[in-house]
């Protein structure tokens, strides 16, 4: 009876249990199936995510950037699922990135990263122990025919920089920027001190230049010469209107035009005195008022007359013969000495009052002419000199003989009126008084003086 009680209650255990299962069937198969659907579902995503960083490699692979290219197929291979079903898009991707590592290496190889470079082709080899192209590129780095040993990675670095300054010198030497195109060279042989192309550039910018000097300097002796020349040019007179009258300037006095507007407006360009006379200064400003006198027609006209005069100290004595300096003082103005006068574009006015100051002097102007005195001679001071051609009987002429003053000449050898030997000659009166007789005036401290050799008064 137990052994059938127990053998019943197992089989209700067991009938309960088939049903529970198979009410629970329906829902594992099912979910068996959604797994199933997502793992196909991500493997297939993980396949276009590979794809597309094999297309990415590929394109870093025509541009010549194997890094990135190399980047892009191993991250692709990291990605793309396992089986049987990716094996052949696997292959590709191998393939792809032996090919990338080897570019790559050869790249390293060039640039002098030889460590790196050998570790590239050994992951090659790892992958496809039969890659020629790997082994082909170990012995190129185990030959020093093929690999310079010396080679460094920074040595390339500073190949790249040199080669960045000198064309950007040759760009500042193509605007016309020497010096900084100077400037460029030097920092490339501060990299690289023997670097020829860097020479020989400084040497285009130092011929350049030179020849700017020496075009400076044509330019600069022209410009002088040009100045000097201009020294020289005779002023072209202005045109005159019908009433005599200079067009668009003033209007000539009786004497022409007067002395004080021609010392104004006559213009001296250059003016260079150094422990000058005052006689050798006035001389070259004569000259230069001839050359400047645009106003006066007439050549002789032209200019202005200076006059360099002394204070009077004292009277010539009667019938003295006339001395040059017509009793002027000892002291003569014109051995004063300019010390030192630079003046560029003055009028002349300005030159002479500078001229005056300098050897203590003073100036005054005239209808006829400038003159120049001391300091502190008084105005009355101030005598003039003229001499004038008359002739032998210019004495006889104005009436020199007897108390009558008669214009007859006396001979000494006539007979007396009175029959005696004859009369005694009278004696000569003054100049000065026979010159005042005849209507001429004469004001203090002047005097007059006649030469009989020479028929001088």
């Amino acid at each position: 009876m137990q052994l059938a009680k127990h053998l019943l209650n197992r089989t209700a255990r067991t009938l309960t249990l088939s049903l529970g299962l198979a009410t629970l069937a329906p829902t594992v198969v099912l979910s068996q199936s959604d797994l199933a659907k997502r793992e196909m579902m991500r493997r297939a995503e993980k396949v276009r995510q590979a794809e597309e960083l094999l297309g990415a490699g590929r394109e870093a692979y025509q541009k010549g950037d194997y890094e990135s290219s190399v980047t892009s197929y191993n991250e692709a291979l990291g990605i793309l699922p396992g089986g049987f079903a990716t094996a052949e898009r696997r292959r590709v991707l191998e393939s792809h990135l032996a090919d990338a590592t080897v570019a790559l290496s050869q790249q390293y190889r060039r640039t002098g990263k030889y460590v790196e470079a050998r570790e590239k082709l050994n992951q090659v080899l790892s992958i496809d122990p039969n890659n020629q192209r790997a082994h082909q590129e170990i012995e190129y780095l185990d030959d020093p025919i093929r690999t310079n040993p010396a080679l460094t990675y920074d040595h390339t670095t500073n190949v790249d920089k040199v080669r960045r300054f000198l064309y950007t010198a040759e760009g500042f030497k193509n605007l016309g920027l020497f010096d900084d195109a100077i400037r460029e060279y030097q920092k490339a042989l501060q990299i690289d001190p023997y670097n020829s192309a860097a020479r020989r550039g400084m040497e285009v910018i130092h011929q350049l230049k030179s020849d700017h000097y020496r075009s400076a300097f044509d330019e600069a002796r022209a410009r002088m010469l040009a100045e000097v020349d201009a020294a020289w040019e005779m002023a072209v007179p202005p045109p005159i209107e019908l009433d005599g009258s200079i067009v668009g300037g003033v209007r000539p006095s009786s004497v022409g035009v007067n002395i004080e507007f021609k010392l104004k407006n006559m213009i001296i360009p250059v003016v260079d005195f150094d422990d000058t006379t005052v006689e050798e200064a006035i001389d070259f400003l004569r000259q230069r008022a001839q050359e400047l006198d645009k106003w006066e027609l007439d050549p002789v006209k032209k200019g202005i007359n200076f006059v360099i005069r002394k204070p009077r100290i004292g009277g010539g004595a009667p019938d003295a013969e006339l001395d040059v300096e017509g009793g002027l003082g000892a002291i003569d103005p014109g051995s004063a000495r300019v010390k030192e006068l630079k003046l560029r574009n003055v009028p002349l006015a300005s030159v002479l009052q500078y001229i005056c100051e300098q050897a203590r002097l003073r100036f005054k102007v005239d209808d006829f002419a400038v003159t120049l005195l001391p300091i502190g001679s008084a105005e009355g001071e101030d005598v003039l000199t003229r001499k004038w051609k008359v002739p032998p009987t210019f004495l006889n002429d104005i009436g020199t003989g007897g108390e009558g003053g008669g214009g007859e000449e006396l001979d000494p050898f006539a007979a007396d009126d009175g029959g005696g030997l004859g009369a005694s000659l009278a004696p000569r009166r003054p100049l000065k008084e026979i010159l005042k007789e005849a209507g001429i005036d004469f004001p203090p401290g002047s005097s007059a003086q006649y030469i009989p050799s020479t028929s001088t008064l």
